[in-house]
């Protein structure tokens, strides 16, 4: 069943109809101010469209939320080789461009290495996203090209512009441990 009922042919077609039809396009408006402005009382489902910005908006629960491509961002990074050392270095960075409307958001990171070491050595490895570090993962490499990789996740995050995930690694003895087929991949998805 629809959601209005149909125009039957020769029918005058009243104001409240054509009312519903309207409110269930998307009005336009220039900037986010002349639209509170104009439709004081949006209701669930309403659309719009900012000529400065040239998104299009949808009303739901209580905010004007980005329509589309906005709601999830990824980034990936491929480096070839690095060495530990014997402090927490950054191996590898990526960055998200968070919206500036994004109330809410939360990001899953994954990394992936290959390793070894030229004798018995443990090293440690942690992800930091937008300033939080992970759980720290640490492993002993006494083999050439054993591999690691591990996710950390986050959610309710509220910051937005440019945020950094990044991949650090340490060794723990006096001897390094060499990284290749470093792989640190991030996406970030809009939750409110």
């Amino acid at each position: 069943m629809a959601e209005m009922p149909d125009v039957i042919g020769g029918e005058v077609v009243s104001s409240d109809w054509g009312n519903d039809i309207r409110d269930r396009t998307i009005q336009r408006y220039a900037t986010a101010a002349a639209r509170t402005a104009a439709h004081l009382t949006p209701v669930d489902g309403d659309l719009s469209f900012l000529t400065d910005t040239g998104l299009v908006y949808v009303y739901y629960s209580g905010t004007w939320r980005t329509v589309g491509a906005f709601d999830e961002l990824d980034s990936a990074d491929s480096d070839a080789a690095a060495n530990t050392t014997n402090a927490y270095a950054v191996i590898g960075t990526v960055s998200l461009t968070i919206p500036s409307d994004w109330d809410q958001w939360k990001c899953l990171a994954q990394v992936s290495w290959v390793y070894d070491a030229s004798s018995s050595a443990t090293a440690s490895f942690k992800l930091v996203v937008d300033g939080l570090d992970s759980n720290i993962h640490t492993l002993r490499a006494d083999n050439p090209n054993q591999s690691g990789s591990f996710l950390f996740r986050r959610v309710n995050l509220i910051t937005t512009g440019s945020r950094t995930i990044s991949f650090q690694a340490k060794h723990n003895e006096s001897t390094f441990v060499s990284l290749s087929n470093i792989f640190l991949y991030a996406r970030a998805t809009r939750t409110a």
